[in-house]
């Protein structure tokens, strides 16, 4: 072994002696060659004047891969040092400064810009705790003002009017609103069409939220935004506009028709596309249910309120929910927008009953978000609904608070159960589970229980049509049109859950 060792070590000391003018007398392409290997190349800290040699010319890099990589890296890193388009740091608009992301401190700023400060809001809401309205001039001298302080005024009144809102003193947001809409006819406001809708103004109610959600999807379409709330509430006024027309002028006036130029096919169209392009489940199908009632779609109306009615459930029995599954709250708060819009729908098509207990159940399910998110609008909305209806009632909540500490001490109950199920199952061996519809007839049993629902939602959502209406919806769907308005809801309504289950 010793003598290969030594063979190996005098012909490598050989060709290392051997190896500069060797390399010398090769051809250029081998020179090349050898200039490309990793080994070749110059180190950081060789004389710079030798960068002409061709043995210590840089090489490139073995694949695309590496050479795209290289350049990415040198491409963030030139972005890192010259700061270009760094959120809250520089634009990508050329000698545009954006604002820093934290919309709290953008709005004091703003504020700050305008002479404006907390003590103004003070004021204004004081002034309006007072009945009084605070620093509204009238339209001379609006006309007199510059536009800075217009902007001003329309920055103080339309935070006075949120503020006012948010504490259901809803004259004086109206009147914040209002004169917000004397200083800027363009200004976006969609909650006080909101507030035109509770205050019986259905057609300027309808206007304003047209308008603000063209003005809301000019700016903010070509991002994939749709207005959805504020056509949600222009429909509402709509169908309450609707609901005050008589039966005679509601032939001639067609309220579907928004623009009045007649062409409503393609009004609808444009539509079911807007709807479509909506990410939020819940709101879609509120969207949905409103447009399908505006367009006179019984149909329609129905699957879409079995939808969102669906939403307002439980995915599973209570009986095969834990104790923590139960007080799981709402955190995409599809039963919150379900009920109250189900609420809303309800309340425009004067179904006071059904609107009441809607709006109920949306109180009841938001009742964990209004002391921990107060600027969020939509968690009022059913207290601005219910107090402008007057539909509190304490006896039902007495009686719904005892139903919640009963509840309380049932799920207690069944914490305690547990133990002497564990006992049992230690003594026996097994449990008896046949009672508990988790079995093998467990999946069929909610399966019925969901038809029976879907059935009864729908069953309820027809029955006010009149026998002329379900004979035409029958006849569209080319169905038997002799029987009673029993038998005629009946075949009516195992079709539309026969077809709600072939599209799910």
């Amino acid at each position: 072994m010793e003598i290969p060792m030594l063979t190996a070590l005098s012909i490598y000391l050989a060709v290392s002696h051997l190896a500069p003018s060797i390399a010398f007398q090769q051809p250029r392409h081998i020179i090349k060659t050898l200039s490309s290997h990793p080994r070749a190349q110059p180190n950081d800290d060789d004389d710079p004047s030798q960068d002409n040699n061709p043995l210590q010319q840089p090489s490139l890099p073995k694949t695309q891969s590496q050479s795209a990589r290289r350049a990415e890296l040198q491409r963030r890193l030139s972005r890192i040092q010259s700061g270009f388009a760094t959120p809250g740091i520089s634009s990508a608009i050329p000698g545009a400064q954006n604002y820093a992301i934290e919309p709290s401190l953008t709005e004091r700023e703003y504020f700050a810009s305008l002479g404006l400060d907390a003590s103004s809001i003070h004021a204004g809401v004081a002034a309006a705790t007072a009945g009084e309205l605070y620093a509204q001039v009238s339209e001379r001298e609006i006309q007199r003002m510059d536009e800075l302080e217009k902007e001003k005024q329309i920055a103080l009144h339309t935070t006075l009017g949120l503020t006012h809102l948010r504490s259901l003193r809803l004259k004086a947001a109206y009147s914040s609103f209002e004169y917000v809409y004397k200083l800027n006819e363009e200004a976006y406001l969609w909650q006080f069409g909101l507030l035109q809708y509770y205050f019986g103004e259905y057609e300027a109610g309808r206007r304003t939220c047209a308008e603000n959600a063209r003005r809301y999807e000019s700016k903010f379409g070509h991002l994939g935004e749709v207005a959805s709330e504020e056509r949600i509430w222009r429909d509402a006024c709509l169908l309450k506009e609707r609901e005050g027309v008589g039966k005679k002028k509601r032939k001639k006036k067609n309220v579907a028709d928004e623009d009045g130029d007649g062409n409503e096919e393609e009004e609808k169209r444009l539509e079911m596309e807007n709807i479509s392009c909506e990410r939020r489940k819940a709101i879609r199908l509120a969207r949905q249910l409103f447009s399908a009632s505006v367009h006179n779609n019984p149909t329609k109306v129905a699957m879409t309120r079995v939808q969102l009615q669906s939403m307002c459930q439980d995915d599973d029995d209570d009986e095969n929910k834990s104790v923590l599954q139960k007080k799981l709250i709402d955190p995409k708060m599809y039963k919150l927008h379900s009920y109250f819009y189900l609420g809303l729908h309800y309340d425009a098509l004067g179904q006071i009953e059904e609107s009441k207990q809607c709006m109920k159940m949306a109180l009841k399910s938001c009742a964990n978000g209004i002391g921990g998110n107060n600027q969020d609008i939509t968690y009022l909305l059913p207290v601005i609904h219910m107090t402008v209806r007057d539909w509190y009632d304490d006896d039902e909540f007495d009686n719904d608070v005892q139903e919640q500490e009963l509840e309380y001490e049932q799920d207690a109950g069944e914490m305690k159960d547990e133990d002497e199920l564990i006992q049992q199952l230690m003594q026996d061996g097994a449990l008896d589970l046949t009672t508990s519809g988790i079995g093998s007839n467990g999946k069929s049993s909610t399966k019925k229980k969901e038809k029976d629902r879907v059935s009864q939602g729908i069953r309820e959502s027809i029955k006010h049509m009149r026998i002329v209406d379900l004979r035409q919806e029958l006849k569209k769907r080319r169905l038997k049109v002799a029987g009673s308005k029993k038998e005629l809801q009946d075949r009516l309504v195992n079709d539309i859950a026969l077809e709600m289950e072939k599209g799910k």
